[in-house]
């Protein structure tokens, strides 16, 4: 009960938000995980920028998820959502807007509720966190307002962006950090497959393909379960190339920045796997064919200085 407590939590407050900013996003629909992996990105990142500067404090992540919340429900979001629908109804199309369906969601719950009894029939909560003996150091530093120079994080290994969220849910929730942990991945796990439904859906796959795109998401969130780092690697990684491919399609700004956000928060997890994405995704930006150099060039350069800006204060802690 505890950690499906923690779960309430965590998507309530990821995708509530989501819910909240997607009507807003540049999107043809709504895509709330794509909005909700934002938030989170932002929250991760914006935590880690502030402690660098100005040091750490665990209310930090509590004041961004509150001025979140407060700047998407005055920034007008919902009026925006419901001036969309009021379109598609005098078009005469489908007055739902893309929002998923209730089987859909009832897919995301019960993936959730598989991989939350996947977690408690294979070990305890403890014995999941004592594999990731950095992961739990770090949480603890975090716990007692450490700095992010004492975390002695390196640019290979754990970087300090999910220990930041796990202690605090830790400190703000009356659970164990292992539990918490198990909560995280349950949290992903649904994230994940609803994030997946939003990219098929905004590629518009077929109704059968969409199904069977969303499988294969299910099947690397199974062989992800006992990782929580990959995991949240995946989720993060999954919202930048949203944005990217959406922003070279459609070349929104709001896109731009999102895919520095989401950047900028995947390397913060786990740096030297992100800076690799990073560094093909370039690559891939400057011998992408197009007649339209000067969008490639911005996409190369303009987005990954975005996302150095972002972490530069985690970089400064490492020399």
């Amino acid at each position: 009960m505890i950690v499906l407590f923690m779960v309430f939590i965590l998507l309530g407050l990821t995708l509530g938000v989501g819910m909240m900013l997607a009507p807003a996003l540049p999107t043809s629909h709504p895509r709330v995980a794509v909005a909700g992996v934002l938030c989170l990105a932002l929250v991760m990142s914006g935590s880690l920028f502030h402690a660098g500067l100005f040091g750490w404090d665990i209310l930090l992540v509590d004041y961004l998820w509150f001025a979140l919340i407060t700047g998407v429900f005055l920034g007008g979001t919902l009026t925006v959502g419901m001036r969309r629908v009021e379109a598609a109804i005098a078009e005469g199309k489908d007055a739902h807007l893309g929002w998923p369906s209730l089987l859909t969601m009832s897919v995301f719950g019960g993936w959730g509720l598989i991989t939350l009894l996947i977690l408690s029939s294979q070990s305890s909560p403890q014995q999941l966190l004592e594999g990731f003996s950095t992961l739990h150091r770090h949480i603890n530093a975090f716990q007692h307002n450490a700095n992010l120079s004492s975390l002695n994080t390196r640019i290979d290994a754990l970087g300090p962006g999910l220990p930041t969220i796990l202690a605090y849910f830790d400190a703000q929730l009356p659970i164990d950090v292992a539990v918490g942990l198990v909560g995280w991945i349950v949290s992903l796990q649904v994230i994940w497959l609803w994030l997946a439904y939003d990219i098929g859906s905004e590629l518009e796959l077929k109704t059968q393909y969409l199904w069977a795109w969303i499988g294969l998401a299910a099947l690397i969130g199974i062989l992800c379960i006992n990782k929580p780092i990959i995991l949240t690697e995946l989720v993060l990684a999954g919202g930048f190339c949203f944005f990217v491919w959406h922003w070279m399609n459609h070349n929104a700004w709001f896109d731009f920045v999102a895919a520095a956000v989401c950047a900028a928060a995947t390397i913060l997890v786990f740096p030297l796997v992100a800076t690799g994405l990073l560094v093909i995704y370039c690559a891939l930006m400057l011998l992408r064919g197009s007649h339209n150099f000067k969008i490639n060039l911005l996409g190369a350069i303009g987005i990954v200085s975005l996302t150095i800006l972002g972490i530069s204060p985690w970089l400064v802690s490492l020399i």
